[in-house]
């Protein structure tokens, strides 16, 4: 599990393919509640994908 330092959906990538079996993204998810709501969450998860 990599839960820290994740910022991109490339970093989710690269953590998947040295192994993780699972990735934690919180922090951008809290950064897009904090400045847009439901609608930031949405864009954080449409960037990371």
């Amino acid at each position: 599990f990599v839960d820290t330092g994740i910022r991109t959906g490339t970093d989710v990538l690269k953590a998947l393919a040295l192994g993780a079996q699972a990735v934690f993204i919180g922090r951008p998810v809290l950064y897009g509640l904090a400045c847009g709501g439901q609608d930031g969450v949405k864009t954080v998860l449409n960037i990371l994908k």
